[in-house]
């Protein structure tokens, strides 16, 4: 007959063994009221046989929207469950309604291999609605052709380690600025945003294609990698957009991958810093471009690949490490300024168009050393403010104005071309 087990209590469990079936009709998680306690399964031969395309039942006491009546082979009522290396569960929901985590429970993908729906399932209903806590340590989640991941108010996404892959990371649509609290941390792994391009996927056009847009929301990034392949529209805010308050973020390591097709564009706006990045095109032909959608603080290297193209579309640029274009850099008519702290290398081997304002302002002890051009035109203003610009084979020619208080040295020349104002103080 059909076993639908329901664990309890306050207490951390193992489903474990070594026979060749473990076969559940529903596995049904009650720990309490929260997230604290947990079970593990660990067993390769796990599969459960329950319904996936039944809707969600009641939201009226004891449930709530947050915390629904599921009717799906997995309800994570309270408590934690862990999958573990070996376990694979090639779908969580086939409709009705998306798979969802409660704001009482977490899905822990710690080695296992998940899908939320076959690869040859439907697009409706078939996503991960995340009211508590997704978090992958090791293993894989595949979102297949369905909406991906999508938050609640009080939900948390974890990746410290593993493979994402999903059409789209974005909030409900009902959710606001006011009623949000999401919170995204990485400090491993890979997320992988793949839109509908090239794989199937579902993806709703209001929402970037990573999408932490309010302010509210909590930004953590330490390590691992964001891959970006496809958009979800052609705007400022299709590509990757983030809009939380700088008190709400921090990041300090990771990078993020432009992996687009040839002939494609993606905008990039961020309130807060953007760690290492890189520009890639990943088929076809033409370029592969990121656009900056607003100012932008990178503070480590960005990597402009052969048929990759950055446009700083007249943003301010503000780079904390080294620049390589081997691709095309469009500088804008912002202000781009090398900055932060430790020497390091811009090495440019094509433009398209002029620097408007460069401005080095590094340590005394620092240095810029620019190559791979044999040269690049400011068109407004070169303000050496502290460190050492060194000049490997490039040459500079300012078209207006001139401030130097730190070094010039280098085996190129700076070249005044129509200047109206030189201050050499250096």
């Amino acid at each position: 007959g059909a076993v639908e087990l329901t664990m309890t209590g306050e207490s951390d469990e193992v489903i474990t063994g070594s026979g060749s079936q473990l076969d559940l009709y529903r596995l049904i998680l009650h720990k309490g009221t929260n997230d604290i306690h947990s079970v593990s399964v660990d067993h390769a031969a796990f599969a459960l046989y329950g319904p996936t395309n039944l809707a969600n039942g009641s939201t009226s006491s004891p449930y709530s929207t947050e915390n629904p009546e599921i009717n799906k082979a997995i309800w994570i009522r309270a408590g934690t469950l862990i999958l573990s290396t070996g376990v694979s569960l090639p779908q969580l929901t086939s409709g009705g309604d998306h798979f969802t985590i409660p704001q009482a429970g977490k899905l822990w993908i710690a080695g296992a291999d998940v899908q939320s729906v076959l690869s040859s399932g439907s697009t409706t209903n078939t996503g991960v609605i995340v009211h508590g806590t997704f978090q992958i340590s090791e293993g894989s989640f595949n979102s297949n052709q369905s909406a991906g991941l999508i938050y609640g108010g009080n939900g948390t996404v974890n990746i410290s380690g593993g493979v994402v892959n999903v059409s789209q990371l974005r909030p409900l649509s009902t959710l606001t600025n006011a009623t949000n609290a999401f919170s995204y941390l990485q400090s491993g792994g890979q997320m992988i945003c793949r839109g509908d391009a090239e794989e199937a996927g579902s993806v709703d056009a209001n929402f970037a294609i990573f999408d932490l847009g309010f302010s509210s929301s909590a930004y953590t990034h330490s390590s691992g990698q964001i891959v970006i392949r496809d958009i979800s529209a052609n705007n400022d805010t299709g590509g990757v957009y983030i809009g939380v308050n700088t008190p709400n973020a921090s990041i300090s390591g990771g990078n993020y991958l432009f992996d687009l097709p040839g002939g494609s564009s993606a905008y990039l706006n961020s309130t807060v810093d953007i760690p290492c990045f890189h520009v890639s095109r990943r088929s076809g032909t033409g370029q592969a471009s990121v656009i900056a959608g607003s100012p932008l603080t990178i503070n480590d290297t960005l990597d402009v690949q052969l048929n990759g193209l950055f446009d700083a579309n007249g943003f301010n640029i503000q780079l904390e490490a080294n620049l390589d274009v081997s691709g095309t850099l469009s500088p804008g008519l912002g202000r781009w300024t090398a900055t932060g702290s430790g020497s390091r290398s811009w090495n440019i081997s094509n433009t398209t168009g002029s620097f408007q304002d460069l401005k080095i302002d590094l340590a005394s002890n620092d240095s810029l050393i620019l190559t791979g051009i044999n040269s690049l035109s400011i068109a407004d203003s070169l303000d050496i403010r502290s460190g050492t610009l060194f000049l490997d084979g490039t040459n500079l020619e300012v078209q207006s104005t001139f401030s130097n208080s730190g070094i010039t040295r280098g085996s190129a020349a700076i070249v005044f071309t129509g200047g109206t104002s030189f201050m050499w103080g250096g």
